[in-house]
């Protein structure tokens, strides 16, 4: 059987040597004026998130030849270990910062076999 645990531990190491520090973010979800939610979101951050990230460009990964539904991609992949989440799920946040460089998240996927978290795909664009 194997030993998705160790996997993921081995997927942190991997990213922890070659990436560099992000934050993950997730903005607020609440309106600014709850009677007029239309204006927009609360800009300020709900949640984050820090650890190492890798960014890969996604014609050298074979990940960009893949063209699901004609829709856009992101200009990076960034890869983020889910043991650098602590817990936390990250589908749902929305930014990635990286040093002065903010990263818009176009799609994240999940590779999650079983119940064990191992890596995040973030599809970013600036």
């Amino acid at each position: 059987m194997v030993d998705y645990a160790r996997l993921a531990t081995t997927a942190e190491r991997l990213i922890t040597a070659n990436g560099r520090s992000v934050i993950m973010i997730q903005q607020g979800s609440i309106p600014v004026d709850p009677s007029e939610p239309w204006r927009g979101q609360n800009s300020s951050p709900q949640d984050a998130a820090i650890g190492e990230a890798v960014f890969i460009d996604p014609s050298n990964s074979g990940y960009g030849m893949m063209n699901i539904n004609n829709v856009k991609r992101g200009n990076k992949i960034c890869l983020f270990a889910a043991n650098n989440a602590i817990g936390k799920n990250l589908e749902n946040f929305d930014t990635i910062t990286d040093g002065s460089a903010a990263w818009k998240i176009v799609r994240t996927e999940v590779l999650e076999p079983g119940t064990t978290r191992i890596l995040y795909l973030f599809e970013v664009e600036r």
